[in-house]
């Protein structure tokens, strides 16, 4: 089953934070849709994080060219990457804990984990800022959508009632958005060969000593060679 467009990009988020928070959170790329999902860890706690898209996503003119040399052949046929257009989306992002110790923990966790630099991000290597307002991540073209997501989100707002300690649930929301570019790869042909034919004038022409000539002009037509030998 294929993903949409929004979904693909909290996917992308969901992959980065499973890698950058430690092994006992658990990271969902959806809603917990029962309190099943919110899995106890081996020290028997809670601690989860969700992300979902939230409202509506909103259009942004963005064009760009097609980069030919991202086109793979085929046997009879290329996939070339086609540009789609730029986005906004809304985002939420919330914190599941049994204890208010193991929300602080997390919201520890992303306070690092929110403002990576791309070194961490996307390429491992050495850039100029190591640390970013925000994250940019790159789209997994298995979902069926390339591109780059660059996303933030405002500070956590904790969810505390009287019925927090009596449930041991403590929570964090956080409100935030998504800009970006994004293509689709799909076939389209490509020239594979092509047969070039040319007329000359009827008048032989022999360059000197038969060496390559810079320029030879033809009278007749007047074509034009460059480093060629003509007979």
């Amino acid at each position: 089953m294929g993903l949409s467009f929004a979904q693909t990009c909290v996917k992308a988020i969901a992959d980065y934070l499973i890698t950058a928070v430690s092994s006992d959170v658990q990271v969902l790329d959806h809603w917990p849709t029962n309190s099943d999902q919110l899995k106890v860890n081996a020290n028997g706690r809670i601690k989860t994080i969700s992300i979902t898209k939230v409202g509506t996503r909103r259009r942004i003119d963005a064009v760009w060219p097609i980069d030919p040399l991202n086109m793979v052949a085929r046997q009879n046929d290329g996939l070339w990457t086609f540009p789609v257009g730029g986005f906004i989306q809304p985002l939420q992002l919330d914190i599941w804990a049994g204890y208010d110790g193991d929300r602080e923990d997390i919201i520890d966790q992303l306070d690092d984990a929110l403002t990576a630099g791309i070194d961490r991000t996307i390429v491992n290597t050495i850039v100029d800022d190591p640390v970013k307002d925000g994250i940019v991540l790159a789209l997994d073209p298995k979902n069926g959508w390339t591109g780059y997501l660059d996303c933030w989100f405002d500070e956590p707002d904790l969810i505390d009632t009287p019925q927090s300690i009596k449930q041991t649930e403590f929570r964090a929301t956080y409100l935030g958005e998504g800009r970006g570019t994004f293509a689709r790869v799909r076939p389209a042909p490509i020239l594979k060969n092509a047969t070039l034919k040319y007329a000359y004038g009827e008048q032989p022409i022999t360059p000197p000593n038969n060496t390559p000539a810079d320029t030879v002009t033809v009278t007749s037509g007047e074509e034009r060679f460059g480093q060629s030998t003509l007979p």
